[in-house]
């Protein structure tokens, strides 16, 4: 797991490095830039775990408001 977390974080370092910084990176959900398997990889993990993380929020705030209130998933 190390090994292939490191190549791909080595790959990718070596992309971003070439690639200038856009400034709706973020807004795209694209991290990081380049064509690579690596580069690629990189950021469906990243959009999984932010995409996760927002479901997450949305359930804590139905157990904060009590008996399944119904809640807006935020940025869904």
């Amino acid at each position: 797991m190390w090994k292939n977390y490191s190549k791909m974080a080595r790959k990718i370092d070596k992309e971003s490095a070439s690639t200038p910084d856009l400034p709706s990176a973020v807004e795209d959900e694209k991290w990081w830039y380049g064509e690579s398997v690596e580069v690629r990889e990189a950021n469906a993990i990243a959009s999984y775990s932010l995409h996760t993380q927002i479901v997450l929020d949305a359930l804590m705030k139905s157990i904060e408001l009590g008996d399944g209130a119904k809640v807006k998933v935020e940025g869904a």
